[in-house]
């Protein structure tokens, strides 16, 4: 049978006359001065004592069962005894349980000891090869924090910096005291003398210390301090007889040894005679298991006899019986008593367990069993000798910069709210993470799942787990709910089942179903799930794609819309001649002219389309399962986290690039051509305009998060009679290492409110969805010259400018995370296509086009093609989002060629500016000069007025009435206007890129023409803009043809081919 150990390499070094010391003593000093005038210490405890409940085990060599006889009669016992190397958990040290005192030692307390040797090298010296030398730095200095509540920490006699060689400092708590059986020997290399106490309840928890650092000085010294003993703690065992243990002993066990400091593993001689005996009375009741058909003789399994934390088994105090020893090879005679009570038939016994003797170390070898330092030992007496442990993993893959990762499936980064009371008004750049989503399932999660069998006499097994349930509590623990399904949901039952009992150890990939929070509501016309597979291109592909049912879903590798009825047609690649100025053609994500529709075809040659993944989502768990397969992207809708939202997919090429990426809507909107808004421009011409805006999720209110733990039960049915063990934690992965995680004390997200709903925002010309903006205040300014909003800690000169914050988004990599650019100063079409999740930022100021007189101003227009020839002279790509314009407005082309950067769905594209002229707007006051509306002072047939619900409701049109409303949903910022408000400070606190405006909507249309009022080339739009108003308190800001800078993030409202 294994066993973990440490093989301790010490390094056997000669002290040479280039090592000895030549730093001078340390001088003290009453001046005044920071840690780069001195040495200062930032204690910390680094690793915890407690254990969870036997739910995830790494290995089942931590294991030994050994049969002892030590009960009158027939009943066989069995000593199980359990090693564990604590460093792997995660989770607050407060939490988890007992220790010295029954309270681990989680912060240093009072003062610890310094000493340092200041040595002449420039590299740090290995463990051993220092050990001639003397403490000539610091010798056994108390230290303490240099003000009260400081965590800053020095000694009175303040040391200082030598300005060269190399300082090892040696730490250890508490400062040494007759009390506590510490003494510090100062005759030569230091060393501690420690002697256990023989009442457990004085028995102090030793911490040690150690850091390397350059003499030259520098920020305050991290000094982590961990556990120098072993920590014993007694359990109940499999069918333990229930009743009451009035004794705990350890006998025969050395009591005393020597502790060199300065060393990363505490390397302990013991001394004297192996004689320490220490023991404690107590009343550990050990109740019956409930439920159990056994109930009535057998107590429930794990409960801590030895090491009780406050409230278990019915104790009202923490029972301070944790054992702290000197680690040492356990000596012959060392064994454990524990005296019990049972309650069948109230006889008194004594159970006596060896301690001492060998066992197997997994390689063949017998070796003796020993205490080491930081690890802690749990004892526990069974009558079956037996130990089912099962093992829990359970993490998700996560696409990085270069590769795929596995990350843990509770550290879900959601950007847009934290905060205590589940609130929105929070500051947006804050992350939550660590947390259960709100929908009711974690997706494409692998979990391996199976249980070790260890029997008596070191032979061990693993076997499938027969049956896994999961249960929910949201009071704390005190009650317990079966969570739907078990908790699992496996995406292939068969081929899982079959893969696992070739291999119990195999990874399952499935769902993980947690309750839903109230307040979570799924898509309201969904359907029940579509069989099969749904092509979503069936008539046409397109780079945004409308679902309403849950079910598996597909579309084809393609740019835009270049698949027309099954086929590539590449006329759709092709712009009309006789430009004036304008895209020359298309590109891809590296600038280069597309040439066939398809993109594994455009890329043959540089490289190979790889993987799809999810970039973002705003509803948790809306899509999954996404996958690239020859030539086709898949994916899933589930049916229990189906909601309005709206997710994007990027795909990449071998190359790590992002070389296109798609928008999924999931809505109960019915887009179809009679649902659509008609209307008819000042040419007669009708256009039909979709019934909401894209990406349109309807207005909801907030829900606030709660507390949720987890538990897992396993059941081993292969013995004489069923064993259910309990799983409290689980491992998962982080920063690339299996780590333990608890499962109680979870947090599930709060459901952020939207008051007037939310839509995906669109810079011009790029066919990539933005995420939406939302607000909870519904009180606008009342006008310009009201006072300013003040949000995120500061203000702004625009009105009402800062008064949105970014709806959350789930399920994206760290290293997608949704951002601004990187450069302000524009970018390439290639770029924008490759950086789906970067927002444009634009500058004031303006550069001038290099061969010409035109200045180009990145505050109007994010784009910038710089040295690349896809644009004529003047670089603007006006036919961006209109393959049939050979000129810009009023001169360009009045019907609109989808191009494959427009971002509809099939069946629609980006209307002409004229779809809102005319019809829309039955008056309007033009300046003279311009030949534009003067922005703000327009009127309608009817007042507009902004309802409770946050929409404008007017009339469309006099030469077919028709009623329609509008909803304020903002736009995205491209930047603050310079002035004092702007500062580096204010930047700062914002988030990479933020929604804004929160009384304004700008819908934004496929028509570029050349500023009037400023240089530069503008989009026409369609706005409404509460900030001013009539005298009847109507809305005064609105207007159609009106241009607007192409950098901001607007609103697409869709036309019908």
């Amino acid at each position: 049978m294994r066993k973990t150990t440490f093989n301790l390499l010490k390094s056997v070094a000669v002290i040479s006359a280039a090592l000895v010391w030549s730093c001078e003593d340390h001088l003290p000093t009453d001046a005044p001065g920071s840690p780069a005038d001195h040495p200062m210490f930032k204690p910390s405890v680094g690793s915890s004592w407690s254990k969870g409940a036997a739910g995830s085990r790494s290995s089942d060599a931590l294991i030994r069962i050994d049969s002892i006889d030590a009960m009158d009669g027939d009943m066989q016992l069995y000593l199980v005894s359990e090693e564990e190397d604590l460093a792997a958990y995660s989770g607050s040290a407060a939490d988890n349980g007992p220790a010295s005192r029954g309270i681990t030692s989680t912060s240093i307390a009072g003062s610890f000891g310094l000493s340092a040797i200041c040595y002449n090298s420039s590299a740090e010296a290995g463990d051993d090869a220092l050990r001639g030398l003397t403490a000539n730095f610091a010798s056994n200095l108390e230290t303490r924090p240099n003000a009260a509540g400081s965590t800053y920490w020095e000694p009175a006699d303040r040391l200082v910096w030598p300005g060269s060689g190399r300082i090892r400092f040696m730490g250890y708590a508490p400062y040494a005291s007759a009390e506590n059986g510490i003494t510090y020997d100062a005759s030569g290399y230091p060393t501690l003398s420690f002697s256990v106490k023989e009442s457990v309840k004085d028995q102090v928890d030793l911490l040690t210390a150690v850091k390397d650092v350059s003499g030259k000085g520098g920020e305050a010294i991290d000094f982590t301090f961990n556990h120098a003993l072993a920590a014993i703690t007694v359990r109940s065992g499999e069918a333990m007889l229930s009743g009451t243990i009035t004794k705990v002993a350890i006998k025969n066990v050395y009591k005393a040894g020597r502790l060199p400091l300065g060393t990363s593993i505490p390397v302990w001689t013991a001394t004297g005679e192996a004689n320490g005996s220490f023991e404690v009375e107590t009343t550990a009741n050990l109740p019956e298991a409930e439920g159990s058909p056994d109930s009535e003789t057998y107590t429930t399994p794990g409960l801590r006899i030895a090491g009780i934390s406050k409230g278990e088994n019915g104790t009202a105090d923490d029972d301070g019986l944790t054992f702290f020893m000197i680690p040492q090879t356990l000596p012959e005679g060392a064994k454990l008593e524990v005296t019990l009570t049972d309650k069948m038939t109230g006889n008194t016994w004594t159970l006596s367990a060896p301690l001492a003797g060998q066992h197997n170390d997994g390689s063949g070898n017998e070796v003796s069993n020993r205490w080491e330092a930081g690890k802690l030992y749990t004892y526990a007496i069974s009558t079956q000798g037996i130990v089912v442990r099962p093992y829990l993993k359970m993490v998700k893959k996560t696409v990085t910069e270069t590769g795929v990762t596995e990350t843990g499936i509770f550290s879900l980064p959601y950007e847009g709210f934290k905060n205590d009371n589940d609130k929105n008004e929070v500051h947006p750049k804050n992350q939550t993470s660590g947390v259960l989503p709100y929908s009711g399932a974690i997706h494409d999660v692998e979990r391996t799942a199976y249980m070790t069998i260890t029997l008596a006499g070191g032979q061990s097994k693993t076997v499938a787990a027969d049956d896994i349930k999961m249960e929910y509590s949201t009071d704390g623990g005190s009650s317990w709910t079966a969570c739907d399904d078990d908790g699992w949901i496996d995406y292939d039952p068969v081929a899982a089942a079959s893969k696992t009992a070739e291999d119990p150890t195999a990874p399952r990939p499935g769902s993980l179903i947690i309750p839903k929070l109230p307040g979570f509501n799924n898509l309201t016309a969904a359907s029940s799930a579509k069989s099969g597979v749904t092509d979503l291109s069936a008539t046409e592909s397109a780079n945004c794609y409308m679902i309403n049912s849950p079910g598996d879903y597909s579309f084809p590798t393609v740019y835009g819309n270049t698949l027309k009825g099954g086929s590539i047609d590449n006329s759709v690649l092709t712009l009309p001649e006789g430009r004036v100025a304008g895209m020359k053609y298309f590109v891809d994500h590296k600038n280069d002219e597309i040439t066939d529709g398809d993109i594994a075809t455009q890329l043959s040659g540089h490289s190979t389309l790889s993987e799809a993944f999810i970039l973002w989502q705003d509803s948790p768990g809306l899509i999954s399962r996404v996958k690239y397969e020859k030539g086709v992207i898949k994916f899933h809708v589930d049916e229990r986290t189906i909601a309005e939202g709206n997710a994007i997919i990027a795909l990449r090429d071998s190359n790590h690039d992002i070389v296109w990426s798609w928008h999924i809507w999931v809505t109960d909107k019915d887009w179809s051509a009679g649902k659509c808004k008609n209307v008819e421009d000042n040419d007669g011409t009708v256009h039909k305009l979709a019934p909401s805006m894209l990406g349109r999720c309807e207005k909801r209110e907030a829900s606030p998060g709660r507390d949720i733990s987890l538990r897992f039960s396993f059941t081993y049915t292969g013995g004489e009679k069923p064993i259910t063990k309990t799983a409290d934690e689980f491992i998962t992965t982080k920063n690339g290492t299996d780590t333990k995680v608890r499962l109680s004390g979870l947090r599930q997200q709060n459901i952020a409110g939207s008051a007037a709903g939310d839509n995906t925002y669109y810079q011009w010309g790029r066919k990539d969805a933005m995420i939406p903006g939302i607000y909870t205040d519904t009180v606008d300014p009342a006008s310009a010259s009201a006072s300013n909003y003040k949000i995120w800690g500061f203000t702004t000169s625009l009105v009402g400018e800062l008064s949105m914050y970014n709806k959350p988004v789930f399920d994206y990599p760290e290293d997608y995370k949704f951002q601004r650019s990187k450069a302000d100063n524009g970018v390439t079409l290639g770029y924008a296509i490759s950086n789906p999740h970067r927002f444009v930022m634009g500058v004031d100021g303006t550069y001038q086009i290099p061969g010409t007189s035109d200045f180009y101003d990145y505050r109007k227009h994010w784009h910038n093609p710089g040295s690349e020839t896809y644009v004529e002279s003047k670089g603007i790509m006006y036919n961006a989002w209109n393959s049939k314009n050979t000129n810009f407005y009023p001169n360009d082309a009045k019907t609109v060629g989808k191009t494959i950067y427009d971002p509809c769905p099939p069946g629609y594209h980006v209307p002409h500016a004229e779809a809102f002229h005319g019809d829309v707007m039955t008056e309007e006051k033009i300046n003279s000069s311009t030949g534009t509306p003067i922005y703000g002072d327009t009127k309608w047939t009817t007042p507009i007025t902004i309802e409770l619900d946050r929409s404008w409701s007017y009339t469309l049109g006099n030469k077919r009435p028709l009623e329609n409303v509008i909803y304020a949903t903002g736009v995205r910022d491209f930047h603050l206007k310079k002035g004092t408000d702007r500062t580096d400070a204010h930047l700062a606190l914002m988030p990479s890129s933020w929604p804004a405006f929160k009384m304004i909507t700008y819908i934004t249309s496929a028509s570029i023409k050349e500023s009037q009022k400023y240089r530069g080339y503008q989009v026409l739009i369609l706005y409404f803009d509460n900030r001013y108003k009539n005298a009847d308190g109507s809305c005064k800001g609105a207007a159609c043809i009106t241009e607007s800078s192409n950098s901001y993030g607007m609103t697409v409202w869709a036309e019908h081919d």
